[in-house]
């Protein structure tokens, strides 16, 4: 009895996530890169790298909870700091 519970179950949360998209890896892993790349390439102090980090932190917290990644201002702060487009 319970399988035939768990089965609907598990079908209804596979299927809702292949509908919701499964893009969000990709889209956060360019944004993180991104940001990787610059703070390898830049020299900036400690300070701003930390800041750099909370802003990335916050933007992937923002993206999880349904946000576009280059709409909310903590990415985009933190792309500015970078100077990056």
């Amino acid at each position: 009895m319970k399988i035939f519970l768990f089965v609907p179950l598990l079908l209804t949360l596979v299927s809702s996530q292949v509908f919701a998209g499964g893009d969000c890896a990709s889209k956060t892993a360019a944004f993180t890169t991104k940001i990787n790349k610059a703070l390898e390439l830049a020299s900036l102090d400690s300070e701003t790298v930390q800041r750099i980090n909370k802003l990335t932190s916050d933007c992937h917290f923002e993206y999880n909870v349904g946000m576009s990644t280059y709409q909310t201002n903590s990415c985009k702060e933190a792309l500015d700091l970078l100077g990056i487009n």
